[in-house]
């Protein structure tokens, strides 16, 4: 960067050079942002180059120690930087383990482990031994309601196997309510199974109808009628007035023989109402033939009623004797002569003169 002048001068030739020296640079390493280079400057003074003042962080360079720590867990020590020598960062770092699956023919669903650890940063690996097992394929026809047979497509790899089944989901019955016999009468009609769908049997029936019966005050036994007809598999009701009248019960006690009175509970629902009657039975003879003076004699001993049986009054009594004459010729005038029957319980003897 010279700028050259020429003097001409007699006889002789002068050169004067005016030259610049430039800038040499200076660096101090600091703590700024890693890389970060800020600018001062002196100027050249004469032949002395000028300086170029910059201000520059070598920042920090990574280390990475793989270790056994949990898998991706980094901890972190720091050598800080040295001049224009970069500082460090260690770093300790676990890469853990992928999974690789390895299908078999075990229990569906089952795993088994073996395991090749982590090598550097080279994750290791966890192998698997697993059965995806069966899914199950319906197949819906006509064989028995219910029915089902098996055919088997086996597992490839991760994908299910499947089994086909063969199944019929049979009848459901709607019953359709109607005039028909009553509880007897039904008549069928079929809708088919469509796939999964149940097919219909389709019933007409008669419910026929239930006897409701109101008690009231009718002559007793008379039973008259009113009818609620049957609604779908409801009943219908016959509506039956009825009076159930009343039972007789006898009080047995010490009025006259065969006096009765009466009071009365009367009925309530279908419980029958009562007549109480107090009544008395009274008492019947019994007699005793024996040998006391006939005809005449009689001598009394009582039991009393009990309930509906009637007493009694034990009579003893003697017949007596009566007396047969039998004539006969040739016998003289006046001549008696007798013989004897002894009397039989109330039949009296005889004397035969």
């Amino acid at each position: 960067m010279g700028v050259e002048f020429e003097v001409m001068l007699t006889q002789s030739r002068t050169y004067v050079v005016a030259a610049n020296p430039g800038y040499a640079t200076a660096i101090t390493y600091g703590s700024n942002v890693a890389g970060t280079r800020t600018y001062s400057t002196a100027p050249p003074s004469g032949s002395q180059q000028g300086t170029y003042y910059v201000s520059a962080d070598p920042g920090y360079a990574t280390t990475t120690v793989y270790g056994a720590g949990s898998a991706g867990t980094r901890t972190y020590s720091t050598a800080p930087p040295s001049g224009a020598n970069p500082g460090t960062y260690y770093v300790s770092a676990d890469p853990g383990y992928a999974a690789t699956t390895v299908y078999g023919d075990g229990p569906a669903g089952t795993t088994t482990y073996s395991t090749r650890p982590p090598s550097g940063a080279q994750q290791g690996t966890y192998y698997i031994s697993a059965n995806p097992g069966y899914a199950t394929t319906t197949v819906y026809g006509n064989g028995p309601a219910g029915t089902t047979t098996y055919s088997t497509l086996p597992a490839t790899g991760a994908q299910q196997g499947t089994y086909y089944v063969s199944a019929n989901p049979g009848y459901a019955t709607t019953t359709l309510y109607g005039s028909g016999a009553v509880g007897t009468t039904t008549t069928y009609s079929t809708l088919p199974p469509s796939g999964a769908q149940q097919g219909t049997y389709y019933v007409s029936a008669n419910p026929g109808y239930a006897t409701t019966t109101v008690y009231g005050t009718g002559p007793a036994g008379t039973s008259t009628y009113s009818t609620l007809p049957p609604n779908g598999a409801q009943q219908g009701t016959y509506y039956v007035s009825a009076n159930p009248g009343y039972a007789t019960t006898t009080v047995y006690g010490t009025q006259a023989a065969g006096t009765r009175t009466y009071s009365t509970a009367p009925p309530t629902g279908s419980q029958q109402g009562t007549y109480y009657v107090s009544a008395d039975p009274g008492y019947v003879t019994t007699t005793t033939y024996g040998s006391n003076v006939a005809g005449a004699t009689r001598t009394y001993s009582t039991l009393p009623p009990s309930g509906n049986v009637p007493g009694t009054v034990y009579v003893s009594a003697d017949p007596g004797y009566s007396t047969s004459y039998v004539y006969a010729p040739g016998n003289a005038p006046g001549s008696t002569t007798y013989s004897m029957r002894a009397p039989s319980g109330a039949q009296p003897g005889v004397y035969v003169s």
